[in-house]
């Protein structure tokens, strides 16, 4: 799950944000050993390498909620019974309460950290102190072992940034934008995967082509900053041009990361039958290190507080700080979120639905005509449309498929 600068209070994507070490960047999952009951999974937070790669900010919490469970299976004689049985199924896993072991690690100087484990099968809590930038073996009090390494890593994440950016129109990467101009950031332009004829702001321009990468960017011209073209543009032979170069953007670059490898068994007491695992990664900000100041420090900030609210006041460590990023559910950034610092709910992210099912619909209205265009099928109807539409809801109600 991709989720580099977000949300906006870390957003060095801004001329006027600094990197910090509370930017979350990637959440990788992958599972380990197909032996019988040797079965792990291997889990991989990364963040800004700050103050430097192999060295943590000594300020930040970082903390892994995890839970594994049965995936709800439709039943194949749709009895009654059989059906009532998968809808309980699907209720516990979308709107039951979030049950999730956690794993919290804080760095305490610069050579080591600590790593937390709470609320695993059978009430297991405890703490292990290992070196930065070292493979550790760790043991649970009921004798699984566990790999662990907190340090500096090469950034796993390869995609053309640059790329996205130009697909969703979005001034930052490309123009000198500061935070606090928030209708200077997506432009009014339909987001697309061709480029858009006479789009001169984002298209790639030959006379200037590292424009948006490696922080290059121009002053934003006086405008309009805005589209009225009809049609995607196409090269001399009549091909389209994508915005995608498939340069990685990130390559050559370090970060911070925090990587578990933890035996199946450990995280449930059901192995043979929990088999879907889902984590979600958080950043945390000690109020007293007065760091990120657009993110106050009482949660009664957030749009929707349920969601934190009751956590919070009954922790007694994480009282001590604030919530600032979050990681768990690809594409939730820039694609759902739009980087909102009060949209950063972890797995409590229930009160988003109503803003991604107007958000997916402004998508789907960007994306879905340039994906016809290119002969591919969609699953979004947009009405036959030749060329990417700029279109909101003001009301979830307001879509219809």
């Amino acid at each position: 799950m991709a989720d580099h600068n977000d949300p906006n209070a870390v957003n060095t994507i801004f001329s006027d944000i600094d990197v910090s070490a509370a930017d979350v960047y990637d959440m990788f999952g992958f599972p380990a050993g197909a032996a019988a009951g040797s079965e792990s999974v291997v889990i991989a937070l990364t963040f800004a390498a700050v103050p430097r790669a192999g060295v943590l900010d000594t300020d930040m919490l970082y903390r892994l909620q995890i839970t594994a469970h049965p995936r709800p299976v439709p039943p194949r004689d749709w009895s009654f019974g059989a059906l009532t049985r998968y809808v309980d199924a699907v209720r516990q896993r979308y709107l039951g309460e979030l049950r999730a072991a956690e794993i919290r690690v804080r760095a305490n100087d610069a050579h080591t950290a600590t790593i937390e484990f709470s609320g695993f099968p059978g009430g297991q809590s405890f703490q292990h102190v290992v070196e930065l930038n070292a493979v550790s073996e760790l043991k649970s009090p009921d004798g699984h072992a566990i790999k662990a390494f907190v340090g500096g890593r090469d950034d796993a994440f390869f995609n053309d940034l640059t790329g996205f950016f130009r697909s969703i129109n979005y001034a930052p990467q490309f123009y000198h934008v500061p935070h606090t101009r928030p209708d200077l950031r997506e432009l009014p332009i339909p987001k697309t995967l061709i480029e858009l004829e006479g789009n001169h702001l984002f298209n790639f321009d030959p006379a200037n082509p590292d424009l948006g990468h490696l922080g290059v960017k121009a002053d934003l011209p006086p405008g309009p900053l805005t589209w009225s073209g009809e049609r995607f543009a196409k090269d001399a032979d009549g091909n389209f041009r994508f915005v995608y170069t498939g340069v990685d953007a990130q390559a050559g670059k370090n970060v911070n990361a925090i990587v578990l490898q933890v035996p199946l068994a450990f995280l449930t007491g059901s192995p043979q039958s929990d088999r879907l695992v889902n984590v979600w990664g958080e950043s945390w900000v000690l109020k007293a290190a007065d760091k990120v100041e657009t993110i106050p420090d009482h949660p009664l900030w957030i749009e929707h507080p349920r969601a934190l609210l009751g956590m919070i006041t009954e922790d007694r460590q994480l009282r001590s700080y604030k919530l600032v990023d979050t990681v768990g559910q690809p594409f939730a950034d820039a694609g759902l979120s739009e980087r909102e610092d009060s949209r950063q709910l972890g797995a409590n992210n229930f009160w988003l639905a109503p803003h991604f099912v107007k958000r997916l619909a402004h998508l789907g209205w960007g994306f879905g005509p340039s994906i016809t265009a290119l002969g591919l099928e969609t699953a979004f109807d947009h009405d036959n449309s030749p060329v990417s539409v700029h279109r909101t809801y003001a009301l979830a109600i307001n879509f219809q498929l």
